[in-house]
C-alpha cells in the first residue's frame, strides 16, 4: 500500500488537512478520502474525470526541499480568504477550493472568476454568463542556481487555455507579461470553467499553472440573469465522505413568472447572495423591501441563519 488508511484518518481527527502530494499519473488517489490535492505533476485529466462527476477536491500546490538546500521559487500560491491570513481562514480557503497555483517568477498573478464568484464556487446562470481573466506572468529568475540546475523555463505560461467541462474551451497564446481577457459563453447544461497556463512542450497532463474550478448551474430565471452566494459559516468533517467539506448556501428553487424572480434557499450560518438582472429590480427578503437591484448589475443581499425567500421584482 502507498500509504495506511489509519494515518489520514488520525490526521482528521487531530483537525488536519490531509493533502495527497502529487500522485503524478497513479489513479489510486481517486477513491481516497483526500481534502485537496497537490497539482505540480498529476495528470488532470484524473482530476477532470472526478469534476464531471460532481465530485470536488480543491486542486493546490507547494514545493519541496528534497535534498536541495534551496526551495524553488516556483512562484505564489493564491487564496482568497474573509479574514486575514491565519491557520483557520487558510483552512477554510483550501477546503472552499479558492485557491491557485501560478508558476512564474515573484509577483506573477492569476485571477479568474466567472459573473463575479471566485474560484471554487458556484454561479446560477438563466442562459449567459462572462467569465473574466487577469494574469501577469513574470520570468523566473534564471540567476537563481536551483532554477539554473534544474532546467526551468524562464518564462513556463506560454498558452492560456480555459477548460468547460473537461474540455478545452478556449486557447490562448501569452505574448506579454500581462493578460485581461472578458469571454462570455451560453450556459445550456450544468457544467464547470477553470484556467490552466502551460508550455506549448508540456505533455497534456502537467500542468504548471490552474485555479480550481468555478462551477455553473443552470436555472429559471429572466434572460441573463445570475446569482451566487457566499456563507460565512466555516469548514466541517463530513464522516460519510471521510474528509473535511465546505458549508455552502443550500439554493433549493428558482422560479420565474415573467415578472418576479423567486430564489429560495437554506442559510446554515449567514452569508450573502449576489443578484443580477436584466431589469431595474425590486428586492424583497422574506417579504420585507430589502433594497433595489441596478439593471444589469451584481447587487449584494445579506441573508441570515436558516430557509429564505429572495423576491426580485420588475419595476
Amino acid at each position: 500500500d502507498l500509504y495506511d488508511r489509519e494515518d489520514l484518518e488520525w490526521v482528521h481527527r487531530q483537525g488536519g488537512l490531509a493533502i495527497v502530494a502529487h500522485p503524478y499519473m497513479d489513479r489510486w488517489w481517486m477513491k481516497e478520502p483526500f481534502d485537496a490535492i497537490a497539482f505540480d505533476v498529476t495528470d488532470v485529466r484524473d482530476w477532470d474525470e472526478k469534476l464531471r462527476k460532481g465530485e470536488f477536491i480543491p486542486g493546490v500546490s507547494g514545493c519541496e526541499n528534497q535534498g536541495i538546500w534551496r526551495l524553488l521559487n516556483y512562484g505564489p500560491n493564491i487564496a482568497w480568504m474573509d479574514e486575514p491570513l491565519g491557520r483557520e481562514s487558510l483552512f477554510k480557503a483550501i477546503v472552499e477550493g479558492r485557491v491557485t497555483k501560478i508558476e512564474g517568477g515573484p509577483g506573477s498573478f492569476l485571477w479568474f472568476d466567472v459573473e463575479g464568484q471566485v474560484v471554487g464556487g458556484k454561479v446560477y446562470a438563466v442562459d449567459r454568463v462572462e467569465l473574466h481573466l487577469k494574469l501577469k506572468s513574470l520570468p523566473i529568475p534564471l540567476e537563481d542556481w536551483v532554477a539554473q540546475h534544474l532546467k526551468l523555463k524562464s518564462c513556463p505560461n506560454k498558452l492560456v487555455e480555459v477548460v468547460k467541462g473537461g474540455r478545452l474551451w478556449r486557447r490562448m497564446e501569452l505574448e506579454r507579461e500581462t493578460l485581461e481577457v472578458r469571454l462570455e459563453d451560453r450556459v445550456d447544461e450544468d457544467t464547470y470553467y477553470r484556467v490552466q497556463l502551460r508550455d506549448e512542450e508540456d505533455p497534456p497532463y502537467r500542468v504548471p499553472s490552474l485555479t480550481n474550478p468555478i462551477f455553473v448551474e443552470k436555472v429559471a430565471g429572466p434572460s441573463g440573469g445570475c446569482f451566487w452566494t457566499k456563507s460565512e459559516g466555516g469548514p466541517r468533517f463530513d464522516p460519510e465522505k471521510g474528509r473535511w467539506v465546505p458549508v455552502r448556501t443550500e439554493v433549493r428553487n428558482a422560479t420565474y413568472d415573467g415578472r418576479c424572480w423567486r430564489i429560495d434557499l437554506y442559510e446554515p450560518a449567514r452569508g450573502m447572495l449576489y443578484a443580477k438582472v436584466p431589469f431595474e429590480g425590486r428586492v424583497e427578503l422574506d417579504g420585507m423591501p430589502v433594497g433595489c437591484v441596478p439593471a444589469g448589475m451584481m447587487e449584494a443581499i445579506r441573508i441570515g441563519k436558516g430557509e429564505h425567500r429572495v423576491e426580485i421584482f420588475a419595476q
